[in-house]
């Protein structure tokens, strides 16, 4: 086995020294196994409020620029971050919550309007409505008959147990 001892520098100037074993797969090939060490801290701050003020407007601009996008996924393609991270985001509140909300309210209005005008497929765009923006779909079960056809007329009388003129005794 070879060892190999690589140094990786992070943003706060710390070193995390890792080990690189080579093993070799079935095939023949090299296949490194990365272990890091442990080291002091924990995971840096990233992402300043600054930045992500910055990073979100910018997302509203490229989605109101294009009109085509109709998917999140869609804005972040070639950003460093994953959608999970707009998520997190959404949570600071402020400012950069509500424009999230505004790129979620309009991605969700263009679904919805693609869908509608049969621009989109009608499949996908319930998938991307219930699982992306909380829509529900609704089942009605009938738990009266079994399935079977109601038969004859029912009559229902409502009761608001106000007393009337009629009610009354002097």
């Amino acid at each position: 086995m070879n060892n190999e001892e690589i140094k990786i520098e992070e943003k706060s100037t710390e070193t995390i020294e890792t080990t690189i074993d080579n093993k070799t797969s079935e095939s023949g090939a090299v296949l490194p196994q990365v272990e890091p060490t442990k080291h002091k801290g924990g995971r840096p701050v990233t992402y300043t409020d600054e930045f992500i003020l910055d990073e979100v407007t910018g997302l509203l601009s490229a989605l109101t620029d294009n009109s085509e996008i109709i998917f999140l996924g869609e804005l972040i393609t070639d950003k460093p971050y994953s959608m999970q991270r707009i998520s997190e985001w959404d949570k600071k509140g402020g400012e950069i919550s509500e424009t999230i909300e505004k790129i979620k309210d309009i991605l969700q209005t263009r679904a919805v309007v693609g869908g509608l005008k049969e621009q989109l497929s009608s499949n996908m765009t319930k998938f991307h409505l219930i699982n992306n923006f909380n829509w529900k779909d609704k089942n009605e079960t009938d738990i009266t008959t079994g399935g079977e056809k109601l038969k004859g007329m029912f009559e229902v009388n409502v009761i608001s147990g106000r007393k009337t003129d009629g009610d009354r005794k002097d």
